[in-house]
């Protein structure tokens, strides 16, 4: 064991607040990717990328069934989209407004 880890594992475990507090310092400090997304952005990126996705899929499911409509089978892959082989959209509900309620 070196130096530097004997002295973290002894900071640990006679001061584990202040060690944890030094720890995520350090974490903080570590240069940031270029590229880095923040949450929000990654969160709505990923949306976007999962509607493209079914999108595509349903295109798939579209060009099978003109095949097999001439004749053609095309077995589906294992892993499509129920919601494109099945052609369903899931319609969302939209959240009711709740009423205020006015003291008397």
């Amino acid at each position: 064991m070196d130096g530097k880890a004997g002295c973290g594992a002894a900071l640990s475990w006679l001061d584990p607040t202040a060690f944890e507090k030094r720890l995520h310092e350090e974490i903080d400090n570590l240069p940031q990717p270029a590229l880095a997304m923040s949450a929000d952005d990654r969160a709505a990126k990923l949306l976007q990328l999962e509607a493209e996705l079914l999108a595509r899929e349903r295109e798939e499911e579209a060009l099978i069934e003109l095949a097999e409509e001439q004749g053609a089978a095309i077995a589906r892959r294992l892993d499509a989209d129920p919601r494109a082989v099945l052609g369903i959209a899931i319609a969302r509900a939209k959240k009711a407004k709740t009423e205020r309620v006015r003291a008397a």
